[in-house]
């Protein structure tokens, strides 16, 4: 090594970059380059404040390869010999820097068991020399060959040494330093052109034009970072490096990248040791010679080079640490390939989610029934049979076909598997599919739609995907899987989508997958109740009380709790329409007889023959009733409220009632003026009145109105209880529509931040933890806002007559303070009033009419 002949020709070699002869300048720091070893880790995370450091790895290295070790022999000139004996000559075996490989196949390394001295590495007994075929139109070269991995950061690990033979006044050939000539700096610069090169984390301090180099290929941009410390400081300044990065230009399809430190020897050497490479994304040396990811560069520069200088600074009277003024004369360069082991990235599916905008209408009214608005993207209706339309799903993947040639661009096949949990899915097109069914029978879902194809023909299949609650043929039958079944309340549908790339690319061979759950809501449909009677008739004598038996009703979704934003809207929203929610009406008839009950705990009767029932009531304990006790009475206030249809004026309570005292000397015949409507309860001590209409007369519109007026009435968030006088505050935010509420509508976290609304600093987690405090008082309160939350106080300064208690009967008459603070617990995200009326009464008196020893009824 190092002698005349082979050795020498290496050393020309190395002395020409890019077809430039280098003029060297003997009597300044001549570079021998040296490698360390290599052990390439796929990278899992990397650390978010370091994005070239590896915060979580794989378990295994990819690639290793040791340093060489260095002998006591010397060589020709002097220097230690490094002698590598270990390779077999496959991948990954002998020493860093034994190994070659041609141009036109990087990945088919050579072992070159060869010395390495001062003066270079010699080509004896290497076999890559003469070896390389001619491929494309790049030429048939032979390089030393490193290793990275594909989208991972790799330390490229090589360093330089200094040859003594020209410069004996530098006693050590790995430390270029001592007190005549440590002044002097030195330049390395490393370039690439299908990756970037970092040091310590400083590539992402620069910020590149990409769109002017679109427009200008040939632009070159220079990003200058700040001094760096490497090494140990022996004299002030010296441990300091200046990085510069250079990009550009654009050439034939790649990117020219340049890394320059320039500095004192000892920095440079610790920095240049350092230096990280990463390839493009998704890039390796197969792809590079794919024409079909590649197609500007595969047959003109299939591999990446990678130019290694050094360069000194001659005129220690100039010295200069700018890389790229100089002045610099270039004293060594090292030409090698780097071999990208390739991965196989997953493939990705776009989901239509991602695509999918909100109906302007939605936006614009945030109130609309439209069921648009209301059910999401994509949805169907519980029991039907009709397709709807699944759009959006696209499958990619970017390394499908590095292995494919020109000739055949689609060479690989991607596994593709759809299926519904619930309903059925079926395809857009089955043309050059291979299909195959995968059976429900696990569990897992229905029967699922299975193929292999290549991609554009997979993306053709699933460009529309038609999804049915269910099949025509099992619709409403014992045999249907989704009878009854829908989505608004604890059960799920989805449609999945799972793509399979089948391992054809990657080192290691391995298959990836990718899946995405396209969400389907199943609109809950009202099933109808179910009447059943065990005899077609019934018997009966005259005078006698008989039984009627064996008459029973069911109702498959009577139970279900339907979480339903238009039903909200609709109908459930509303005060007086929550005592239906999950309750059955059964209404009966006689022609002549009466009819009785012996069973009636827990019904409420909202009509007899004669009399329907309202009841006017809170929505949650504590609201003052009376707040709107006088609006059955009230013309005006009642009259907005009618239909248009309705002739006016409009009649109040007065006029509609059933009467208490007809046949008394005040209402002899129920005409009069002074006649009494009859009415059960009080708004203040019972907090319920019930009222009683007469069904002879026209009571329907007269009902609505007043459902709707009482709804309309002390509307907050959440329907929090508006308090008696003088404490007539509440603890929710007043609002008019459940758009006022959508500020407030992130709830709070039981046992964390929801609070006793009666005490806003004590933790709860159900209304159950604060009935201690106070009757009724409801937990999800949270420090300020407009509502006032206790402990209360009887002065404004809050040090005076602490209490909890704020609902007594009778009422409390002595004025409050609070603290400020907002309801945000279980439905305050809707805009409820704080009272209702509802059709029907659970009172006694009422329910008793029908009772075996009472006079009974015609029809209930």
């Amino acid at each position: 090594a190092g002698s005349q002949g082979t050795g020498q020709l290496l050393r020309l070699a190395l002395l020409f970059v890019l077809g430039t002869q280098v003029a060297r300048s003997e009597n300044l720091f001549r570079p021998v380059f040296r490698w360390s070893e290599q052990i390439i880790w796929s990278c899992l995370e990397y650390e978010p404040l370091q994005p070239t450091t590896c915060k979580t790895r794989g378990i295994e290295p990819v690639y290793y390869q040791a340093e060489p070790e260095w002998t006591e022999t010397l060589g020709s000139n002097g220097v230690p010999l490094a002698h590598d004996t270990s390779g077999t000559g496959e991948d990954g075996d002998g020493n860093t820097g034994s190994n070659r490989a041609c141009t036109s196949d990087t990945k088919t390394s050579v072992f070159c068991p060869s010395l390495v001295d001062g003066d270079g590495k010699t080509d004896a007994g290497c076999v890559c020399t003469g070896a390389c075929t001619s491929v494309g139109t790049f030429p048939p070269e032979c390089f030393d060959v490193i290793y990275a991995l594909e989208d991972t950061w790799t330390t490229v690990g090589v360093y330089v040494w200094h040859d003594p033979d020209q410069r004996p006044d530098i006693g050590s050939a790995r430390v270029y330093k001592d007190n005549n000539h440590n002044g002097e700096f030195i330049k390395a610069s490393e370039i690439v052109g299908f990756g970037e090169l970092d040091l310590r984390g400083t590539l992402s301090q620069c910020a590149w034009d990409h769109e002017q180099r679109v427009d200008n290929p040939s632009l070159v941009e220079t990003c200058r970072v700040a001094n760096v410390t490497f090494g140990v400081l022996e004299a002030p300044g010296y441990g300091l490096a200046q990085i510069t990065y250079i990009r550009g230009p654009s050439q034939g399809g790649y990117i020219r990248r340049e890394i320059a430190i320039s500095g004192m020897w000892e920095s440079v050497d610790t920095a240049l040791k350092e230096i990280q490479y990463r390839p493009d994304a998704n890039l390796n040396s197969n792809r590079l010679r794919s024409a079909v990811y590649m197609s500007n560069t595969f047959a003109t520069k299939p591999f990446e080079k990678m130019i290694i200088s050094i360069s000194v600074n001659p005129n220690p009277s100039s010295n200069t640490d700018d890389p790229v003024s100089g002045p610099w004369v270039v004293q060594g360069n090292l030409t090698q390939l780097v071999h990208v082991i390739d991965v196989n990235d997953p493939p990705t599916i776009k989901h239509p989610r991602d695509a999918y905008v909100v109906p302007e209408d939605c936006v614009a009214d945030p109130n609309s029934v439209d069921p648009a608005c209301n059910f999401g993207q994509f949805f169907a209706y519980e029991g039907t049979s009709n397709a709807i339309e699944l759009q959006g799903v696209v499958i990619d993947d970017p390394d499908l076909y590095e292995y494919c040639p020109s000739v055949l661009p689609e060479c690989a096949r991607l596994d593709v598997l759809v299926r519904a949990f619930k309903g059925s899915v079926g395809l857009n097109t089955r043309s050059n599919l291979n299909s195959y069914t995968i059976s429900g029978d696990d569990g897992s879902g229905r029967a699922g739609q299975g193929f292999t194809a290549y991609m554009s023909d997979a993306n053709k299949a699933i460009k529309v995907l038609f999804y049915r609650v269910e099949l025509q043929n099992l619709l409403g039958t014992p045999e249907s899987s989704v009878l009854y079944y829908n989505t608004q309340g604890a059960d799920r549908e989805f449609v999945s989508v799972i793509v399979s790339d089948q391992g054809f690319n990657g080192a290691a061979g391995a298959s990836e997958s990718n899946s995405i759950e396209i969400e389907v809501t199943i609109v809950a449909m009202n099933d109808p109740p179910d009447l059943v009677s065990l005899q077609v008739e019934f018997s009966a004598f005259e005078d006698v009380e008989a039984k009627i038996e064996g008459v029973s009703v069911s109702d498959p979704d009577l139970n279900e709790q339907v979480t339903s934003a238009l039903a909200t809207k609709d109908w459930m929203g509303f005060a007086s329409n929550s005592v239906f929610i999950n309750q059955m009406q059964i209404t009966m008839k006689l022609v002549y007889g009466v009819l009785k009950l012996e069973y009636r705990r827990n019904l409420n009767i909202i009509s007899t023959a004669t009399t329907t029932y309202m009841t006017i009531t809170y929505l949650r304990y504590g609201h003052d009733v009376c707040r709107v006790n006088s609006l059955p009475g009230d013309v005006e206030g009642l009259e907005p409220y009618f239909p248009a249809s309705v002739a006016r004026p409009v009649q109040s309570y007065s006029k509609l009632c059933m009467y208490d005292n007809v046949g008394s000397a005040n209402c002899r015949t129920g005409t009069e003026d002074t006649c009494n409507c009859n009415q059960d309860g009080t708004c203040d001590l019972e907090a319920k009145v019930v009222l009683h209409l007469n069904r002879s007369l026209s009571i329907a519109s007269f009902r609505v109105a007043l459902s709707l007026a009482i709804n309309s009435r002390d509307r907050t968030c959440g329907g929090m209880p508006v308090y008696a006088k003088p404490n007539n505050f509440t603890t929710g935010k007043m609002c008019d529509t459940d758009s006022d509420c959508f500020e407030v509508a992130q709830q709070c976290v039981p046992g964390v931040t929801c609070m006793c609304c009666a005490n806003v600093s004590y933790a709860c987690s159900t209304d159950a933890d604060c009935t201690n405090l106070d009757a009724g008082s409801s937990c999800g309160c949270t420090p300020g806002g407009s509502g006032t939350c206790g402990p209360y106080f009887t002065d404004e300064g809050l040090s005076q007559g602490k209490t909890t208690d704020l609902v007594l009967v009778p009422t409390r008459t002595t004025q409050l303070y609070g603290t400020a603070c907002t309801y945000q617990g279980p439905s305050s995200q809707q805009c409820r009033s704080a009272a209702y009326a509802a059709a029907g009464t659970n009172l006694a008196k009422v329910v008793d009419l029908l009772a075996p020893s009472a006079l009974g009824t015609k029809e209930a």
